[in-house]
């Protein structure tokens, strides 16, 4: 965590044209709500989230959790919001195409995709 509030990891993204891939929204991992930083970091922070011209992921583990946090420390950042996205969980098929996909061919024969598949939930 920056001194500065991250004015300037943002400054760095600007520089590069980089996406910000922001995570821990929700507290889950010690991040924004419920975590140790304090208040003032926080609001400095979502003031350069919601000054940054390019893209910034806000990434949260329910869409519940994220709105809470985004209205209890600044409501007007979600009014800088250009679109919010929910994904959905892959199902049990789709976790197991995407273990096949993702796996080397070499563990074809080693891993068996369904269970992994069926226990990766």
């Amino acid at each position: 965590k920056a001194n500065d509030g991250g004015a300037s990891l943002f400054r760095e993204a600007r520089l590069a044209d980089a996406v910000l891939v922001i995570t821990g929204v929700d507290g889950e991992g010690g991040g924004l709500q419920g975590g140790s930083a304090e208040p003032k970091l926080l609001e400095l922070l979502l003031h350069e989230t919601a000054r940054y011209p390019g893209v910034v992921l806000l990434c949260c583990s329910s869409y519940d959790k994220y709105d809470a946090v985004v209205h209890a420390l600044a409501p007007t950042l979600l009014a800088a919001m250009r679109a919010v996205v929910q994904f959905e969980l892959p199902d049990e098929a789709t976790r197991g195409r995407l273990w096949r996909m993702l796996l080397p061919p070499a563990c074809a024969g080693l891993v068996d995709f369904d269970l992994l598949a069926k226990e990766s939930h």
